[in-house]
């Protein structure tokens, strides 16, 4: 099963697509099992047509979430170690950082 940072999603606003390497995308002749960086050069999002450039992975380096709590007002260098660990791992299924913060767990 796929890691969340080993998945990308379309960053049209108006799309969302995620191509999920486990999955592929058949109907356009990609197996299943290939990965992102795998993908031809003029592979395009199949609901939009926005090309690779266009793709962010879903966690990890270079990720929308990844970007949005490393900003965070407040976040502490340790607490930010330990987001970045879990995100870095594709680990970021029921993790919900605005719901600790908000519990306290967060400074």
């Amino acid at each position: 099963m796929a890691k969340a940072n080993e998945m990308f999603q379309c960053q049209m606003h108006y799309c969302g697509y995620v191509y999920n390497p486990d999955e592929g995308d058949p109907k356009r002749g990609i197996k299943a099992g290939t990965k992102f960086g795998e993908l031809p050069d003029d592979w395009t999002c199949p609901f939009c047509g926005a090309e690779k450039k266009d793709f962010k992975p879903l966690a990890g380096p270079g990720s929308v979430l990844w970007e949005n709590v490393r900003n965070w007002p407040g976040l502490k260098d340790k607490q930010w170690e330990e987001i970045e660990k879990r995100i870095a791992s594709g680990d970021v299924q029921g993790y919900s950082p605005v719901a600790q913060r908000a519990k306290g767990k967060m400074v």
